[in-house]
């Protein structure tokens, strides 16, 4: 009986020729899937508040999916579709507004609030510690006033002691 026992070298090579084959044969399959359009739409039915088609489980959603996979079968591409979907119901009908024009507001406006909210909590709190400086400096000059009349009176005493002797 021969030993089927593989070879050091071979037992290095099989696990990367299977991993680099399965890697090539993820590459070929580009087959666009449904899901992956349907995932950039939301339901337009009316009644959903407005969810992804994948999530929404109304009939116009089912019925979405159905004509995004014809569109598939018939060789549209997934930009083609969305844009049909675009020019029949708006840019409503999209997940997500496209990150260009003044839609970009809406991917950059949470940022700059978040920002200028941080700028204002930031002001605030150091003027919120100035009143408490000051009122230390302002402790600090009451003390020395006080010091300076408790001597004041000391010398004074001191006197009319010294006068009564």
């Amino acid at each position: 009986m021969r030993n089927l026992c593989f070879s050091s070298p071979a037992r290095v090579l099989l696990p990367l020729w299977l991993a680099l084959f399965s890697i090539f044969a993820q590459a070929g399959d580009k087959k666009l899937r449904m899901e992956e359009v349907a995932s950039k739409l939301s339901c337009y039915c009316g009644t959903c508040p407005h969810l992804v088609v994948t999530e929404c489980g109304c009939s116009t959603a089912d019925q979405i999916k159905v004509d995004i996979q014809k569109m598939i079968d018939s060789g549209m591409s997934e930009d083609e579709i969305i844009q049909s979907y675009v020019a029949q119901y708006g840019q409503t009908v999209l997940s997500a507004p496209p990150k260009s024009g003044f839609n970009l507001t809406v991917w950059v406006l949470p940022f700059l609030a978040f920002i200028a909210g941080g700028a204002v909590l930031v002001t605030f709190l150091k003027r919120q510690q100035v009143p408490a400086r000051e009122q230390a400096n302002e402790e600090e000059t009451v003390a020395k006033k006080a010091e300076e009349q408790d001597e004041y009176y000391r010398k004074l005493l001191k006197k009319e002691l010294d006068e009564r002797k």
